[in-house]
C-alpha cells in the first residue's frame, strides 16, 4: 500500500529520527484512511504533542522553522510568520512551518495531548484517547483519526473540506461517526454535516 503514496512517503522521510510520536494530519490523513490519493495536496501536515515541541525544533532547526502567529481576529490563513528560535510556544500558537530548500513544506501542528488524551484546542471539553486519535492502515503510516481531521475542517467551509467529508463518510464506523456528531453539536451547533452524521 505504501507505493500508493510515493510523494507522501518521500516527504515524510524528513521526519526520520524525530524520536517522538507524530501523526499525518489534514487531507493526507483522509487519503491514508481511504487508501488512495483523492486530490492534490500542497503540503504535509503533521500533528505532534505540544509537550514534544523541543524535539521538533532540534530536528528541524536546519530548516530555520517559522512559527505562525494567529491573526488577532482569528482570521484563518491571515496570521504572520516569525522565526522560531526554539522558545516554548503556548496557545494560541499551534503551527510551525519547516520548509526545505525547494520550498516543500512540513507543517507541524502542536496538539494538546496530556495523560493519554487529546483535547480540541478550540474547545478542550472535546477529547479523545490517544489510542483512538491514531490510526494506521496497511501503509503503516501513522495518521490522525479521520473524525478528528474533519472536526478541524468543519470550521473552514472550503470546497475540498466538503469533498473530504463526502469521501470519508461511507467508511466511517458508527463509533467514530457518533463522536464526530457529538463534537459538532458541542463546537459547531447547526453545522451542515450534523444531519448527515445522524442518518
Amino acid at each position: 500500500m505504501a507505493e500508493r503514496f510515493p510523494d507522501l512517503s518521500d516527504r515524510l522521510a524528513a521526519l526520520e529520527g524525530l524520536g517522538v510520536p507524530w501523526y499525518v494530519a489534514g487531507g493526507w490523513a483522509i487519503d491514508l484512511w481511504i487508501g488512495s490519493v483523492t486530490r492534490s495536496h500542497h503540503d504535509v501536515d503533521v500533528l505532534v504533542a505540544r509537550s514534544d515541541q523541543g524535539a521538533v525544533h532540534r530536528h528541524f532547526e536546519y530548516r530555520s522553522p517559522l512559527k505562525v502567529i494567529p491573526h488577532p481576529d482569528g482570521l484563518v490563513g491571515r496570521g504572520s510568520l516569525e522565526p522560531w528560535d526554539g522558545e516554548w510556544l503556548d496557545l494560541p500558537i499551534h503551527q510551525v512551518f519547516a520548509d526545505d530548500a525547494d520550498g516543500d513544506r512540513i507543517e507541524i501542528l502542536f496538539g494538546e495531548i496530556e495523560d493519554g488524551r487529546w483535547a480540541y484546542r478550540r474547545n478542550p471539553t472535546v477529547t479523545v484517547s490517544v489510542a483512538d486519535l491514531r490510526v494506521e492502515g496497511p501503509t503503516g503510516i501513522p495518521a490522525l483519526a479521520p473524525e478528528v481531521v474533519l472536526l478541524f475542517k468543519a470550521k473552514l467551509g472550503r470546497s475540498w473540506d466538503d469533498e473530504d467529508f463526502d469521501s470519508v463518510l461511507p467508511s466511517l464506523p458508527h463509533r467514530r461517526r457518533s463522536w464526530l456528531r457529538d463534537a459538532h453539536e458541542t463546537v459547531h451547533p447547526g453545522h451542515r454535516w450534523i444531519a448527515r452524521l445522524a442518518s
